[in-house]
């Protein structure tokens, strides 16, 4: 079930054992450095009783440049600590240093078919970006993302660019009549990301569900893209009690209340 941070009953914590969450527009801004404090709030988290996850579309890469390089090196507390980049096609955990678990790559045909379908679906939607910044579609081996206003593009332009999703969901659309076979997501501020079918944040779910012998009533996940096509949705609806956050301070609010709360 789908809560906000108002209505969820807090007394469901005492039977959860994971919180798992998005990164951009959760737990930092979208492809930007973790700030001071909510450094300071993840790491009494990871020192609390909670194992912790973060799920992303974003890349390995980013993960360790915006979070793992700016939280506690501390390996104790690491190790209640896991990371499932693109969208959980690639699994992260810390023995001493960070090992992939595991990867479910692209084959070449499905990334050649997934851009002929970018091609045709941003024709369709009427793209046209009046300056792009880095890539506009990148290949992440598990993942090919695609960035609006490109890869590297200023937080002011993205955050302006489609802030309901709604030109995304236009694109999604387009991109779904030549892709159906694959897992068509929008994500962050600008992205649509593909995986192959059934590689989304619900397979990452059931990836740590089986890595830690969990059940989805001892998991918490917390997005921002909780919404009909939105890349935190397949968690929602697998099950899994989720709460929709509206930025990173609202996260902050809700990641210090849970510490109030635990004992």
């Amino acid at each position: 079930m789908t809560y906000t941070i108002q209505n969820f009953p807090f007394e469901k914590l005492n039977a959860k054992k994971l919180i798992s969450f998005d990164a951009d527009g959760t737990l930092v801004l979208s492809k930007t450095p973790m700030d001071a404090e909510m450094v300071a709030i993840f790491n009494k988290l990871l020192h609390s009783k909670y194992m912790v996850n973060i799920v992303s579309g974003g890349k390995y890469s980013i993960f360790f440049d915006n979070i793992i390089s700016k939280i506690t090196d501390d390996p104790n507390d690491l190790k209640s600590l896991t990371l499932s980049p693109t969208c959980g096609a690639k699994f992260f955990e810390f023995d001493n240093q960070w090992q992939e678990s595991y990867k479910e790559e692209l084959s070449e045909d499905q990334k050649k078919r997934i851009y002929a379908a970018f091609d045709y679906a941003l024709k369709m939607a009427n793209h046209q970006p009046q300056k792009l910044y880095g890539e506009l579609i990148e290949d992440r081996g598990t993942q090919i993302t695609f960035s609006a206003a490109g890869s590297t593009a200023p937080l002011e332009i993205k955050n302006k660019y489609d802030p309901d999703f709604s030109k995304r969901l236009i694109i999604k659309k387009y991109l779904d009549e030549k892709i159906g076979d694959l897992d068509v997501k929008v994500a962050g501020t600008t992205s649509i990301d593909v995986t192959k079918k059934g590689i989304n944040k619900a397979y990452a779910m059931k990836k740590l569900m089986e890595r830690f012998n969990l059940n989805m009533d001892e998991i918490l996940f917390i997005g921002d893209a909780l919404l009909e096509g939105g890349n935190d949705e397949p968690v929602s609806l697998m099950g899994i009690d989720s709460i929709e956050i509206k930025d990173v301070e609202e996260t902050k609010t809700l990641i210090n209340k849970m510490l109030s709360l635990t004992t």
